[in-house]
């Protein structure tokens, strides 16, 4: 199950605050609302969470795609279960081609300097283009943002996706993001969600958890900003990517 460890001291410490809950979304209709978000299956290296954001191309975090011996795994070892519920999904792709941020270094312990760039995209064998699981869009940070979500699979619900609602986003030193809601192995990967108008949007990439300021802490990376480099590798090989918003 991948996920990677860091650890962030601040100087001061703080009392830690109530934990944000995972709520479990066990049937294919409470998953519904969240169908862009699937488990992303490592073959012999266990499983992250990964987000629909076109109809072909699947958000997820860089470190997911190498072994524990820091080797890039192949596209062939790869696959994404869209709103897996139990032992049903609402689709299911393999993946033909992917691309990592071109400035990610593989760590096994790594500090926010890489944590920035540990964002994905997969390229699935066929798109997904059923009406009933619409991709999410990204969205960038604004000052007005202060709550955020996070749908994810991970350890002990493998088959189930958590939802945490309103999480709170504690602080955003430099391209990273640093939030209260829980993480755990598998969850690397998933979405940090921001409830716009328009429907559900991805602001952030879960890259790791930490311990900060006397508290357990998730971090992630922010997507739209960084996304471009990864788009930019995809059309050096001649793939159509999204036109990110």
């Amino acid at each position: 199950m991948r996920f990677i460890l860091a650890f962030l001291m601040a100087v001061l410490p703080a009392v830690a605050a109530a934990q944000i809950q995972i709520k479990p979304l066990p049937t294919l209709r409470q998953v519904s609302p969240y169908a862009a978000v699937g488990r992303v299956n490592v073959f012999g290296a266990g499983f992250c969470t990964g987000t629909l954001v076109s109809t072909r191309h699947v958000l997820t975090a860089a470190h997911c795609l190498f072994d524990d011996q820091g080797r890039r795994v192949s596209n062939l070892q790869l696959e994404f279960f869209a709103g897996l519920t139990g032992n049903r999904a609402k689709a299911y792709r393999r993946v033909i081609q992917s691309a990592v941020h071109p400035q990610y270094k593989f760590s096994s312990n790594p500090g926010v300097e890489r944590i920035q760039y540990d964002m994905a995209l997969l390229v699935l064998t066929r798109p997904i283009d059923t009406p009933a699981i619409p991709p999410f869009p990204l969205i960038g940070p604004s000052d007005v943002i202060d709550k955020v979500d996070v749908v994810s699979y991970a350890r002990n619900r493998e088959s189930t996706a958590g939802l945490q609602r309103r999480c709170n986003i504690l602080d955003e030193p430099g391209a990273v993001m640093i939030f209260d809601c829980l993480a755990d192995f598998g969850a690397s990967g998933a979405p940090v969600i921001v409830n716009t108008t328009m429907g559900p949007a991805v602001l952030s990439v879960v890259s790791a958890k930490a311990q900060w300021r006397g508290q357990r802490v998730a971090i992630g990376t922010l997507a739209r900003d960084r996304i471009w480099a990864v788009q930019g590798l995809l059309d050096e090989q001649g793939i159509p990517v999204f036109p990110w918003q």
